[in-house]
Formats: C-alpha cells, structure tokens, sequence
C-alpha cells in the first residue's frame, strides 16, 4: 500500500499501445507525467503499472502490476536521447488478496477522507473485477458489457453450487 497517493484528478491513469496476438509481449514505449518536483522525492511516492490481458472473448483482465519508486527513478540532465536514464525492468506480479489488510480496512473506514475513500474504490474495482476501473480512459476495453457478463458468470456459479450443495 503506497505512503503517498497522487488524487486521479490530477494525475489521471493513462494506456499505451496493445501489443496484439502474443504470449509474451514487450513493452517498449514512452509515456510522459509532469510531476512537481517537491513531490518526486516523498518517501513511498511510487509509479504503478497495471499489465491489462486483453481477451477476445471474455473481458480485459489484470495480468499484473509492477512499482516503480520514483525516487528510484533519476533525472534527466538534457533533452537528449543520450541522456535518457538506463532501462528499468520490473517483476510483474499478481495482484494479491494479501494487500488489502488491516491498512486498508482503516482507510476503507475514513468515511469523510476524500482522497481514502478515491483510493479505496479503485482498489476495490480492480480486487473484484481484476480489471481498472471505467475512470482509466481505457477506450479499448468494453467495460460496462465486460462487467454484466462477470456478475452474470458469478450468479451462475454460486446457483450452481447451491444447486449441487
């Protein structure tokens, strides 16, 4: 669970280009955020980057997250390509039921704390249907149609199961 969160409103999720039809896909790409640099530096200030599996059937998916500390992350002494820090390569993981512990429950219970509450709504999203939220922009994904189908699978298996119990 991140120290320090950056509110949506200001610094709003951003996507990248799908990498089409592969098992093991490269991400190779650029993407820019203007963060001041007051709060670059907080202590557990850090990037997240959400790894979307786009089916062709059934709906988008987390795949994984990876975070990047961005005090980690060094500044650029020019504009040059020559002065473009050195490749970062990240462990993707799973995205765990074990980060939503004690921590989360009392943000969860901040019911007048704006900036809690933004944040546990998003994390909820993405723990209950494994996909980021609508707010992230995604024009590739069909979330509204993506989300019926989910709660409709659910209600389908535990009638199944009670049915079979």
């Amino acid at each position: 669970m991140p120290r320090y969160y950056f509110p949506l409103d200001s610094y709003p999720p951003s996507t990248t280009e799908i990498r089409q039809k592969t098992l093991n896909p490269k991400w190779n790409q650029i993407f820019q955020m203007t963060i001041a640099e007051s709060k670059f530096f907080i202590n557990g200030a850090c990037l997240r980057i959400s790894i979307l599996d786009h089916d062709v059937v059934l709906f988008n998916d987390i795949a994984g997250e990876a975070f990047i500390p961005l005090s980690t992350i060094p500044k650029m002494s020019g504009s040059e390509i020559k002065h473009l820090p050195k490749q970062i390569i990240l462990p993707i993981l799973p995205v765990s039921h074990n980060q939503y512990g004690i921590e989360f429950m009392i943000l969860k219970d901040r019911i007048h704390d704006k900036i809690a509450k933004e944040f546990c709504e998003y994390e909820l999203y993405i723990k209950n249907y494994h996909m980021l939220p609508p707010l992230c922009n995604d024009t590739n994904e069909f979330r509204t149609e993506a989300i019926k189908t989910f709660d409709k699978r659910k209600k389908q298996i535990k009638t199944v199961i009670k049915n079979v119990f």
